[in-house]
């Protein structure tokens, strides 16, 4: 639809004003690995109405947000913020990336051993499992990734989740904001990782259709629940014992975090 709109825009020639309607989401961010936190959804921008004016005839410029790589189990390092979406744009209308979901396993840069946080974004990534003892302790560590970020009205995206620290769910991570919901905190059955937040479905294709979820949380591997934690709509399911699985092709979803067997990696956003 949007080909479509582009190619209407250059086809006027009278200089003439006319409004549209808009759905503009940006890349999904991935899971953290090794009991981690889901990635958030891209940043969800939509007017329902055609009520943002363009000029026949006029350019303007659309750039469409990769999501995340996958991000790798340890080692890794501290100070490297990646696995993030990207943005998407159109005309004046900015959807954030979404949040990387934080990691479970300690990372080392020049000694020091700390977990990767949860990052901000349009929708922000779940936190990583809570701290052990015998790990360096982060305190921002704790702190799942906010949503709607930077602020936008109405808002783009919703926080991931968290941990309560139960001797429960210590091992497993909360899962990735979305656009219709925040991430949820880990879950029982004890073991498993919270769910990804809910997408938001629109129609302007013609057909409603689910976009920008969260991705699921990280479980352990030792109580681990062998389904999985769902993502939400577009987002991917958490890889309990084994890989976090992607979030859906096109849809801004957020990555599913990697589980507690083997060190394996998260799912893409």
């Amino acid at each position: 639809m949007f080909g479509y709109q582009i190619l209407g825009f250059g086809s006027g020639g009278g200089g003439s004003p006319y409004n549209v309607r808009y759905l503009v989401i940006a890349g999904g961010g991935a899971g953290g690995s090794d009991q981690g936190g889901g990635g958030g959804a891209g940043g969800y921008r939509e007017i329902a109405c055609k009520t943002h004016e363009v000029i026949s005839g006029q350019t303007y410029a659309i750039t469409v947000g990769a999501g995340a790589t996958a991000a790798p189990s340890s080692p890794c390092d501290i100070n490297t913020n990646c696995h993030m979406g990207n943005d998407s744009v159109f005309d004046t209308i900015t959807a954030a990336k979404g949040g990387a979901g934080g990691y479970g396993q300690p990372c080392t840069n020049s000694g020091v051993s700390a977990r990767k946080k949860a990052q901000d974004g349009g929708s922000g990534g779940g936190v990583g499992r809570y701290q052990n003892p015998n790990y360096s302790n982060s305190p921002d560590v704790l702190d799942a990734g906010a949503g709607n970020t930077p602020p936008t009205n109405p808002s783009q995206g919703n926080n991931g989740g968290t941990n309560p620290h139960s001797a429960f769910n210590n091992q497993t991570g909360g899962g990735g904001g979305g656009a219709g919901s925040v991430g949820t905190n880990v879950n029982s059955p004890p073991g498993s990782g919270g769910n990804g937040g809910s997408g938001v479905s629109s129609d302007i294709t013609g057909t409603p259709t689910g976009r920008a979820g969260g991705g699921a949380g990280g479980g352990d591997s030792i109580q681990a629940n062998p389904i999985g934690s769902p993502g939400g709509s577009g987002g991917g399911a958490a890889g309990q014992r084994a890989n976090g699985q992607a979030g859906t092709a096109n849809t801004g979803g957020g990555g599913g975090a990697g589980g507690g067997s083997g060190a394996p990696q998260s799912g893409a956003g």
